[in-house]
């Protein structure tokens, strides 16, 4: 090829194998309208109380909380949305016309709605169309809420901040809406900043399931699974009673999420087999209803294993009185794995369980007879022993847990 073509060859070759780069997309906007004094409870603290808590007045303790999530929500860094701010004029002309009504999103939860009757469709047209808006987010009802209010003021008491909220398409239809929940052990406004930022996010999460135009089902199992990142990752602590339990027939135990699906647990209890220990997993399935999953269970167990004795009767200090009539009997140290299925029903950061498995011992040895008794019958005897091999441990395992998961 003669020199003087080389350099346009080079440059057709670069045009053809260097791709275009895209341009940018603009951030979808979201327009956020704030609260008033109206919109905002708490049944933890007084509004004096929260006014000494953030060093404020009483007449400002609701425009420093709201001026404190609005402000946040501006500073929160997502591709593509931006949340802009309407003025205050504009939002107060929009509150001054609103009425609230008790309503249930599309997934059959409660939330404070804004009334139909009551949305001013002129002004929020206009809003919409001056700030270029994809979405109006108006905030309907912010609650400091704690179902057993404390005794005595405490700046560190753990509270929930429930936001109801409601998000506008363009065309004013409703694109989300509900509650979210923040969970917190510091009240003061600038102490929830973390928080508002994970109520932006979690608000994102939803709208973009919206966007997905996924089926209704699977749209309500993403929405689901949203709406648990509360226990994402948490830690937990609970106590289980039970037959056969794993940890024991009374028992505690110490749990870590892995996402939202996963946990790795282990435990501690006492039962007729002895002091138990043992770790375990669980797998958490998809969700069946509103509030309840299934799981399955795998868990190591072991037992130290005891004396017992059946019985003859004692006084009140407890010594024997017809020690010839007692049976005494070793619970054998063994181990087993246990497996188990059953349901979570799950509310907010609090979880009942119930569950039902088997566990196979690695020996499988049954009580030893230390002492039959002299005056016991073989029937009788016999009925004791058949007892004393059902504490072992193995076998059926049923039991009840409740648990409480701290969240980050």
């Amino acid at each position: 090829m003669p020199y003087k073509y080389f350099g346009l060859f080079i440059a057709l070759l670069l045009t053809y194998t260097v791709p275009a780069q895209t341009p940018a997309t603009a951030p979808k906007r979201i327009l956020v309208l704030g609260l008033n004094s109206s919109q905002f409870n708490s049944n933890v603290y007084y509004i004096n109380e929260l006014a000494f808590l953030n060093d404020t007045a009483q007449s400002k303790v609701v425009d420093l909380y709201n001026q404190t999530l609005l402000q946040t929500l501006t500073e929160y860094s997502a591709t593509q949305y931006q949340f802009v701010l309407a003025n205050a004029i504009e939002t107060a002309a929009i509150q001054r016309k609103s009425n609230y009504v008790e309503w249930k999103n599309e997934y059959k939860e409660p939330y404070l709605a804004l009334d139909a009757d009551s949305l001013q469709d002129i002004l929020f047209r206009d809003l919409i169309r001056k700030y270029a808006a994809d979405y109006i987010l108006n905030l309907n009802y912010y609650n400091i809420f704690r179902n057993s209010p404390p005794v005595f003021y405490s700046t560190s008491i753990k509270t929930r901040h429930i936001i109801d909220y409601e998000l506008f398409n363009n065309q004013l239809g409703i694109a989300s809406a509900g509650q979210i929940t923040l969970i917190s052990t510091n009240a003061k406004a600038t102490a929830m900043k973390p928080k508002y930022s994970d109520f932006a996010a979690q608000l994102i999460e939803r709208l973009q399931i919206v966007e997905g135009n996924f089926p209704p089902a699977v749209a309500e199992k993403k929405y689901l699974r949203q709406r648990e990142r509360i226990i994402k990752d948490a830690w937990g602590a609970g106590f289980s009673l039970g037959w056969g339990n794993t940890y024991g027939w009374f028992s505690t135990q110490l749990l870590r999420n892995i996402g939202t699906q996963w946990d790795i647990n282990g435990g501690i209890g006492f039962g007729p087999s002895g002091f138990k220990a043992g770790i375990g997993a669980r797998y958490f399935l998809l969700n069946y209803g509103r509030r309840y999953k299934p799981f399955f269970e795998i868990n190591y167990a072991w037992a130290s294993g005891m004396k017992i004795e059946m019985g003859g009767e004692k006084d009140d200090s407890g010594t024997q009185l017809y020690p010839d009539r007692v049976s005494t009997f070793r619970i054998p140290s063994d181990q087993a794995i246990h497996l188990k299925t059953g349901f979570r029903w799950l509310k907010n950061s609090k979880a009942w369980m119930l569950h039902v498995g088997y566990a196979m011992p690695f020996k499988g040895d049954k009580a030893k007879i230390v002492a039959a008794g002299s005056d016991v019958s073989v029937e009788t005897f016999n009925r004791r022993k058949n007892w004393a091999d059902l504490f072992t441990i193995g076998g059926v395992d049923v039991g009840i847990t409740y648990l409480v998961y701290f969240q980050r």
